[in-house]
């Protein structure tokens, strides 16, 4: 079997389904990096302590912030668990359809509330690393490379993951800088 043999063009219909999959695990990718999993597990400490202004300097976080801290890591290893379980059930795109509308639903619940109670914004914390276990996190990892042909998947994977990376990497970097420019949400409240 010689080389020009084993050449597929990519106009053929392989490699059009394996870029409609491509997209569709990159817009999945994309979408679990904007739930705020990984601003929550960076900056929480910062969200639930403090006075609201911007600072330069080391803050202090207090017993409260930490333990939320290691409890959102409790949650998020605890409903993966689960996610592994449930997805042979009910299916990889219920539990990403699930695990984003819950994400955002908490979110949203966390934003109404958050400078007023920081035990129910801790909650809502946790309600997003518990819909990130259960289904959207998880998947965005590997989906593409189960809606992509297995001849293609090693080019569409890496590049979906590095669109995630990516997505996860500019929402990080611009939450500190945002947050200093807007000033905290609390702040506001006082």
């Amino acid at each position: 079997m010689s080389l020009d043999e084993d050449y597929v063009s990519p106009q053929d219909s392989s490699w059009k389904k394996s870029i409609k999959g491509f997209l569709i695990g990159a817009v999945v990718a994309v979408s679990y990096a904007f739930t705020g999993d990984d601003l929550i597990d960076t900056f929480s400490t910062q969200m639930l302590v403090g006075d609201g202004k911007a600072t330069s300097q080391h803050q202090t976080t207090d017993v409260f912030a930490r333990l939320v801290s290691v409890a959102l890591g409790v949650v998020l290893f605890i409903a993966s668990i689960f996610g592994v379980f449930l997805v042979d059930r009910y299916g990889r795109r219920n539990l990403v359809l699930i695990g984003l509308i819950g994400t955002c639903a908490a979110n949203l619940a966390a934003a109404v509330f958050f400078g007023q109670q920081k035990s129910f914004v801790s909650v809502c914390f946790a309600a997003t690393k518990m819909f990130i276990g259960l289904g959207c996190g998880g998947p965005a990892w590997f989906l593409t490379s189960e809606l992509v042909r297995p001849e293609h998947a090693w080019i569409f994977q890496p590049i979906s993951t590095g669109v995630l990376l990516a997505s996860t990497m500019l929402e990080t970097f611009f939450f500190l800088p945002i947050d200093a420019a807007l000033g905290n949400y609390r702040q506001e409240q006082s």
